[in-house]
C-alpha cells in the first residue's frame, strides 16, 4: 500500500477547508482552478468536500495557484524555521540531479526547486532520505 505523503488534518481546519477558502480569496471558480492545476473541476470538488486529497505534483501546482506552499496547504502551518543543514541540502540536490540523469529526464528549474524543498523537509523530519523515497517523489512530479 502506498505511503501517504502529507498529513491531511491539523488543528480544527482541514485541508479541504483551506483549499475552498484560498480559492474564494483568489476569486477563482472551481473550473478556473481546475484548469490552472490541470485536473477536472470534479477533482477540485472532491478536494473541497474532503473526499480526496491532492498529492504529489497536483499538491505542488494547487499550492502555487492558490499562492501558498504545499506544507501550509496540507498542514495548516509552516514548520518552524531552522538553520539550513548544508550537508543534507547537498545530499538532496545530488539525489534529485542523479535521479534525473539516471532516468534521462529533465525538469524545469522552478519545479526542481520546489521538489528539493519538499525532499529537504522530508529528510530533516525523518533524519534520512533514501533512494526509494526519492524515486517515489520524483516519479510523482517528473
Amino acid at each position: 500500500m502506498a505511503e501517504r505523503i502529507f498529513v491531511v488534518h491539523h488543528g480544527n481546519v482541514e485541508m479541504s477547508e483551506r483549499i475552498r477558502s484560498l480559492r474564494a480569496e483568489k476569486q477563482l471558480t472551481q473550473k478556473a482552478l481546475a484548469k490552472a492545476v490541470g485536473v477536472s473541476y470534479q477533482t477540485i470538488q472532491r478536494w473541497e468536500n474532503g473526499n480526496n486529497d491532492p498529492k504529489g505534483k497536483h499538491l505542488i501546482k494547487l499550492a502555487e495557484c492558490l499562492g501558498t506552499t504545499p506544507t501550509l496547504l496540507a498542514l495548516g502551518d509552516e514548520p518552524p524555521p531552522h538553520a539550513i543543514d548544508q550537508e543534507v541540502l547537498a545530499g538532496v540536490i545530488d539525489a534529485v540531479e542523479g535521479w534525473l540523469i539516471t532516468n534521462r529526464r529533465t525538469m524545469a528549474s522552478d519545479k526542481k526547486a520546489q521538489l528539493i524543498v519538499v525532499l529537504y523537509d522530508y529528510a530533516i523530519a525523518k533524519g534520512v532520505l533514501d533512494e526509494e523515497t526519492t524515486d517515489r517523489y520524483m516519479r510523482l512530479v517528473a
